[in-house]
Parts: structure tokens; sequence; C-alpha cells
């Protein structure tokens, strides 16, 4: 049906193929394993968390908390987020029922 010469190329495109997908299935496997290794480190750190009891792990944030602030020299932006924070959500949220506010109901019930 196909020449000689036809089959022994197909054979031999055949053959350059099959190498270019295991270079590629290699590469992929790399990369996968790349990419995997933040996520294992991110799933054994969980773990350990989760072996700690609450008050502990609430405290060694806290230390680790403290002890960057004290690495950085102070935090004026954190700071600022936690005084003026809670006004800027009460605000936000004051405006908000403002623009949208709730139906009254149709049969005369208040809740």
């Amino acid at each position: 049906m196909y020449p000689a010469r036809q089959l022994t190329h197909l054979a031999a495109r055949k053959a350059a193929l099959q190498e270019q997908i295991a270079l590629r299935r290699f590469l992929c496997e790399v990369d996968a394993e790349r990419v995997a290794r933040p996520l294992v480190w991110v799933e054994h750190v969980v773990a350990f968390c989760r072996k700690l009891s609450l008050p502990a792990l609430v405290s060694a944030a806290s230390a680790a908390f403290f002890a960057r602030r004290k690495a950085a020299g102070g935090s004026k932006i954190l700071g600022a987020l936690f005084r003026w924070g809670p006004l800027v959500m009460a605000a936000t949220r004051t405006a908000r029922a403002a623009a949208n506010p709730q139906p009254e109901p149709v049969n005369g019930n208040k809740r």
C-alpha cells in the first residue's frame, strides 16, 4: 500500500514525536514538583498547627507578630489600621445601609 521509503519516513517521524512527548512529560513532572514543593511545606505547617492547642497557637502567632514588628522598627500602617479600622468599617456599614434601604413589609408586620 505505502512504498518502503514513506514507511521509513513515517517511522522516523513517529520516533521523533515519541521522544518529544517523553521530554515534555519529563519537563512537566519537573515543573509540577517545583510548584508542589511550597504547597507541601504549607501542608506540613498546617498539620503542625493543628496539633497545637489554640492558646499555644495564639501565643506563637502573637510572639511572631511582635518579633517581626521589633525587627522592622514598628509598623505605622498596622497601628493606623487597628486605630481607624473599626471607624472605617462602621462608616462603610452605615453608608451601605443608607444606599440600600430595606423595603417595608407588605402586611404591616414590623420586626
